[in-house]
């Protein structure tokens, strides 16, 4: 029944959406439904890596929660993903 409810909410935000979020740079990325799922079941302080079909980029994505005034805000850090040759 749960899984159920978080798939209906899930479709919902993600057809509101588009798939697109606004980063802290204040930059679109816009992502397809699966990359975009991976995002959505993030917790907070978690990051992921999603492909962004607006830059045709691997992205590394975090998500934080905050609380300000008695509201629920998701922030997300966007960066490039560290490979793991560089330094």
């Amino acid at each position: 029944m749960i899984q159920l409810i978080m798939n209906t909410l899930f479709s919902f935000v993600f057809f509101i959406s588009a798939g697109t979020i606004l980063d802290t740079k204040f930059k679109f990325h816009k992502f397809d439904k699966k990359n975009y799922r991976i995002i959505f079941n993030l917790k907070n302080n978690e990051s992921g890596h999603s492909f962004c079909i607006k830059h045709a980029a691997v992205e590394n994505i975090k998500k934080i929660i905050r609380f300000e005034d008695g509201v629920q805000r998701d922030i997300y850090k966007v960066s490039k993903p560290v490979k793991e040759g560089d330094n």
